[in-house]
């Protein structure tokens, strides 16, 4: 009777996982996926940015590369080698703050304090694997121009500059470095990609796939030259290329008016909907959201419950997760009810914010699956390294994208894939690119 109650609520408003139509979601997501691919721009098609990237040469084995990894709060450097097992060794690991995320810094700073880090480790290699985890426009050559850095990062006058010809200016110019640096920049889920990669010597897999899934998601992919048609005449078209997709960005998934609301109040409405729809970030404003609806305009909640709620200001994803695992435990949401059916309501509420994530994400795997053909054999799955605290701290929700894998992608798509998780993919991934690109 609980769940009856709350699914017709949800379903008057838009919101009920049940009614995501997964196959016309896929049929949209796929043409825009093509449509970026051919250089359509936003909003009528996902970014498809090219990296210059590929797969397919040998990971040398005992050779060292400096690693950099640009993150939201710290800056990591360390030298990675391979054996020949492909396993990492990291060596002379080292840990700073994030340039830019203590005070405001000018972009000649900024460098410099980069290529300080780095000058060590030059006696070791001259190859950089830079994992950038900034908007960055990826060059022919491996280099990056900033876009923007998150809220976290204040260096303005590093905005637009080459990341690479920037930072081998101040090694050359500055700091006196004479031997010619050769750096790879590419971004956390391109990383987790080629980390994967780095594993695949032990299994048999058909192509490689990076998802991210935190705060924010985004998935990369390998594709066929041939089908980037925007940069026709410019790259081989026999060989094959990593996209990082920016799927956060998709833009046309459907949403509810309350998934509008929440799109309105952020800093950039419009942008990276289906971000909105799926991430970390998000799935605490979508219960807070819901269940303020539901307190108002229906009987599903007590006036103990809505009394309660209502000093709620701010919901994240480990307490719609801390709930559902412990409805009568001392989460502050089981303490805002009165009794069962509060309890219950609220349940089915949370339950279904995490099964429309897990039809969304299927559908999105489902894209990659169909656009590369990969994975047709169970014996060679795609593998689909992830990274990401909602992917790995969420059980309800992995349990529920375990359901449409099997149900939606392998069952009537006859499609299969394999998650891996890989530590340190950031590190790994990055040392990869350095080294075969």
């Amino acid at each position: 009777m609980g769940r009856a109650k709350v699914h017709a609520f949800l379903e008057d408003r838009g919101l009920l996982a049940a009614t995501v139509d997964m196959e016309e979601e896929l049929e949209r997501f796929l043409e825009h996926m093509r449509k970026g691919l051919a250089g359509v721009p936003l909003p009528d098609a996902m970014p498809m940015i090219p990296t210059y990237l590929s797969l397919g040469k040998k990971v040398p084995v005992g050779e060292p590369v400096i690693v950099m990894d640009a993150g939201g709060t710290n800056f990591r450097i360390c030298l990675v080698t391979f054996d020949r097992n492909y396993d990492a060794k990291v060596e002379y690991f080292k840990k700073f703050p994030m340039p830019g995320t203590e005070r405001e810094i000018s972009g000649k700073e900024f460098y410099h304090t980069i290529a300080d880090a780095v000058l060590p480790y030059l006696e070791h290699s001259t190859t950089i694997g830079f994992c950038f985890s900034y908007a960055c426009e990826i060059q022919p050559d491996k280099d990056g121009r900033i876009l923007n850095f998150s809220k976290e990062v204040r260096c303005p006058e590093a905005v637009g500059s080459l990341v690479g010809a920037s930072l081998k200016k101040v090694l050359r110019e500055d700091k006196g470095v004479k031997e010619d640096v050769h750096i790879v920049l590419l971004n956390d889920t391109v990383a987790a990609l080629l980390g994967g990669y780095a594993k695949s010597n032990k299994r048999e897999y058909d192509s490689n796939c990076g998802f991210i899934l935190g705060t924010g998601t985004n998935c990369a992919y390998l594709e066929d030259n041939q089908n980037i048609t925007k940069l026709k005449g410019k790259i081989n078209p026999f060989s094959n290329m990593i996209i990082n997709m920016e799927s956060g960005d998709y833009r046309i998934a459907t949403r509810s008016d309350i998934d509008r609301e929440i799109d309105a109040m952020t800093n950039a409405p419009g942008a990276y909907a289906f971000e909105k729809l799926i991430s970390g970030r998000y799935q605490g404003l979508q219960a807070l959201y819901t269940i303020r609806e539901a307190i108002e305009h229906t009987d599903l909640f007590s006036g103990f419950f809505a009394e309660n709620f209502s000093t709620i200001h701010e919901l994240e994803s480990y307490q719609l997760d801390d709930f559902l695992y412990a409805p009568y435990g001392p989460g502050e949401l089981s303490q805002c009810c009165a009794n069962d059916i509060d309890r219950e309501h609220l349940y089915f509420i949370i339950d279904n914010i995490f099964e429309r994530a897990a039809k969304l994400v299927a559908m999105s795997f489902c894209a990659v699956h169909i656009q590369t053909d990969s994975g047709r054999n169970p014996t060679k799955p795609l593998a689909i390294t992830v990274d990401g605290s909602t992917f790995y701290k969420s059980k309800l929700f992995r349990s529920k994208l375990k359901y449409y894998v099997k149900d939606f992608i392998n069952d009537k798509y006859g499609y299969y894939n394999e998650f891996l998780k890989v530590e340190n993919a950031n590190l790994i991934g990055a040392a990869i690119a350095g080294l075969t690109n």
